[in-house]
């Protein structure tokens, strides 16, 4: 008889031990998509962008802005979504935006620069993917990506040197 109570007094306390840890965690998470709400929208809009829901990923990053306007992979991600609706002035705006709020963030460089790049507008180009590379030298696409603006403005010279820096990373890559 001993036993049995031991066992149900196990089980309850099993149960207790159950419903505490459900209620604290159902609690935790409530509470934490109220406080931290701009981190909800940021997971939902890379799921929808993930998803190619482009009109529900505009909507949600939009809103992760409003939440939180100076954390910059918020607008980035926008500037994404933009490129891929066609909108490239929106994109070139959000993009801009990006590097305003974090000067250091190399894609949205390589990204602005790119878009500038297929456009005509050379001269910004150049200049924005010269800076991805200057803030992540290993960046072989952007290198790729300047060496073929170079050569659409006539600029040989400077993509033969960028071609030659790109076999001296490679060739180091092997080496190690």
């Amino acid at each position: 008889m001993g036993i049995r109570y031991y066992v149900f007094g196990f089980f309850t306390l099993l149960l207790t031990i159950c419903a505490v840890c459900l209620t604290f965690s159902t609690t935790l998470h409530v509470s934490l998509e109220e406080v931290y709400p701009a981190d909800i929208h940021f997971r939902k809009g890379v799921h929808f962008l993930s998803c190619d829901s482009l009109e529900e990923a505009e909507n949600v990053f939009k809103e992760a802005i409003m939440c939180q306007p100076h954390f910059a992979l918020n607008h980035y991600y926008l500037a994404e979504v933009y490129v891929r609706q066609g909108k490239f002035q929106q994109a070139v705006v959000v993009y801009s935006r990006t590097i305003e709020l974090d000067p250091e963030f190399y894609p949205a460089f390589y990204n602005l620069g790119t878009l500038l790049g297929e456009v005509g507008e050379y001269r910004d180009a150049i200049a924005l993917l010269n800076r991805a590379v200057v803030l992540n030298p290993s960046y072989i696409e952007a290198y790729h990506k300047l060496a073929q603006l170079y050569v659409e403005t006539g600029d040989f010279s400077a993509a033969e040197k960028i071609y030659e820096l790109v076999k001296e990373i490679e060739n180091s890559r092997v080496s190690k």
